[in-house]
Order: structure tokens, then C-alpha cells, then sequence
């Protein structure tokens, strides 16, 4: 037996074919290494609110037809947080952790 060849003792997971699902994939997974637990389905997230009434926050991986088609993330409602590619990652999550982090009054 070769040590460097892998064995399936399981049926390997199906790729992703879907752009979009692979993309919101890659965005949950993200969010899993901030500390985040998202549900992914497809091409949505739904990410836990703080507080115990709270809605989830809804997030998509969406074609946007204003940029060529590109795939952007969005929220639930449709408003473009960024693209949705490798370089703009980092934004994405930003926009995510500015929507999930409580609100305070200033001044206070």
C-alpha cells in the first residue's frame, strides 16, 4: 500500500458546480475563521444575530447587472456589500462584522 495515496471509505463530496454556491461557500468559511457561525444553503448565508429576537442576517452571492454581471455579495434585501471574488474578501467580511457587532450611542 502507498502511503501517499488517499482512500475513500466514503462516497467523496460532490464538487461545487455552482459559482455562486462556491463562492458563498467560500465566504461562510471565512466567517467560520472570525469566530462567525453561518448557515450556507446554495448561494445564502444566514449568519446568527446577537441578541435573542433578533432576525438572521441574510447574505447572497448574486449576479449584479450595474457591473458587467460580476458576482457580488449582497444582503438579504439585495444591497451590494462587495464583489464576490478573492481579492475583495476582506471587504465582504468587513461589511458583515459592521452589520453583526451591536450598536452603541456615542457620547455616552
Amino acid at each position: 500500500m502507498v502511503l501517499d495515496t488517499p482512500r475513500y471509505t466514503d462516497t467523496p463530496p460532490a464538487p461545487i458546480t455552482d459559482l455562486r454556491a462556491s463562492r458563498a461557500a467560500a465566504l461562510g468559511t471565512a466567517l467560520r475563521v472570525h469566530g462567525y457561525e453561518p448557515e450556507v444553503t446554495g448561494n445564502e448565508l444566514r449568519l446568527p444575530m446577537p441578541g435573542d429576537k433578533a432576525p438572521p442576517l441574510v447574505l447572497r452571492c448574486e449576479h449584479r447587472t450595474d457591473d458587467e454581471g460580476r458576482l457580488w455579495f449582497t444582503t438579504g434585501n439585495g444591497e451590494p456589500l462587495a464583489p464576490a471574488d478573492a481579492q475583495h474578501l476582506h471587504e465582504a467580511i468587513t461589511a458583515v462584522k459592521g452589520r453583526v457587532a451591536p450598536t452603541t450611542a456615542v457620547g455616552m
